[in-house]
């Protein structure tokens, strides 16, 4: 039998989440599909000991929230976004022609070795090499053409100068391409702090009421994580993503670390 019934209908919840992230609530990004949305709060206290009354007050001494998801739209703008300035983003239109420089390190090559660059542009064919260089401290020197290097092509060259030596002597050929219409995130090097983002997490009812949690301030608390699927698997690509939210102190006392806004639980029933 039963023991009890339920008490309030409208709290019993169905459904996923729309999980947006953002620099400001105002500038929020939905990051589409995801599966595995979930909140856990984490609070650890200290106990305030008295010699003869036992404890005589609990303090929170750690209040955090995180937010994990499986993220299935593999999207890195919204990636740069959400992991706050540790990477550099950019946008190429398949048209417009760019220098890049491809780093030959140490130890890698050697003399009479040919070293291929190994990007090509937007059309297939091989980019142009302009200038090939020695890594100094003080200041790369330039290397010259048929007496340091001999070219192959265009994209391809041959250390032949005696002075160069391949074991501690670093590379550095400057190029140009007309890279594909893409997207290109870079990341490593960046001294930047992590900025911090705000995530709004919305459950939705058949009713239209929504469930709505707010997150001022959370940052990134994961790398990336993609688990390529079998070929033949029903199943796309995954990346794992967690936020740790800790207390913003630029917000009132006691909404610092969420605020919860229940529109559901509080609809009339018929």
């Amino acid at each position: 039998m039963s023991q009890t019934s339920v008490q309030n209908r409208k709290t019993v919840r169905y459904g996923s989440a729309t999980v947006l992230i953002g620099e400001r609530f105002d500038k929020l990004v939905n990051i589409g599909a995801a599966r595995s949305v979930s909140l856990k709060e984490s609070i650890s206290t200290s106990d305030i000991e008295s010699d003869n009354a036992g404890v005589i007050a609990s303090l929170t001494s750690e209040h955090k929230i995180e937010v994990s998801l499986d993220n299935l739209e593999i999207n890195f703008e919204n990636y740069a976004n959400m992991r706050g300035g540790i990477d550099n983003l950019s946008s190429y239109d398949g048209k417009t022609q760019i220098t890049r420089e491809y780093i030959v390190e140490a130890g890698t090559y050697t003399r009479d070795e040919l070293i291929k660059v190994p990007f090509k542009n937007a059309d297939g064919s091989a980019i142009s090499i302009t200038k090939v260089e020695k890594r100094q401290p003080t200041g790369n020197i330039s290397l010259e053409e048929d007496t340091s290097y001999t070219k192959t092509d265009s994209n391809g060259i041959t250390i032949i100068d005696e002075n160069v030596k391949p074991s501690i002597d670093t590379i550095i050929i400057t190029f140009t391409q007309t890279p594909a219409k893409m997207v290109r995130m870079t990341t490593g090097g960046n001294a930047a702090t992590i900025k911090p983002r705000c995530i709004m997490i919305v459950n939705t009812n058949a009713e239209g009421k929504e469930l709505r949690i707010y997150i001022p301030q959370a940052s990134v608390a994961n790398g990336l994580e993609f688990n390529f699927p079998a070929d033949k698997a029903q199943d796309v690509m995954i990346n794992k993503l967690t936020f740790t939210a800790t207390t913003a102190g630029s917000q009132k006392a006691g909404e610092q670390l969420a605020w919860f806004e229940d529109e559901q639980c509080v609809a009339s029933e018929e």
